[in-house]
């Protein structure tokens, strides 16, 4: 059986964030020297999961520059997310990969 995945979602613009997110996506601030988002992957990680599909939106570059071999344990991939599906990618590439 395969590991189970984790999708997070992480697109939209943070207008509520501005001006701290005019520069980076809202998953990549950082609480206490680390992203928002590695905090909660590692939650994930220290239940088991360890393979994440990132729904990725306004700067979502960031997150692959970030990501790019940084976390060895973790297998990351990211998605570009769907407007018409409130940012999750289409099902039909979740269950693909």
């Amino acid at each position: 059986m395969d590991p189970m995945k984790v999708v997070i979602l992480c697109g939209g613009k943070g207008t509520r964030s501005y001006p701290f997110t005019e520069y980076f996506p809202k998953v990549m601030m950082p609480v206490n020297g680390t992203p928002i988002l590695v905090h909660l992957m590692r939650i994930y990680a220290s239940q088991g999961f360890g393979d994440f599909i990132l729904a990725g939106g306004h700067r979502r570059e960031m997150l692959n520059d970030y990501f790019d071999g940084r976390f060895p344990n973790w297998k990351v991939r990211l998605e570009r997310a769907f407007h018409g599906l409130c940012g999750a990618p289409p099902r039909r590439k979740c269950r693909a990969a």
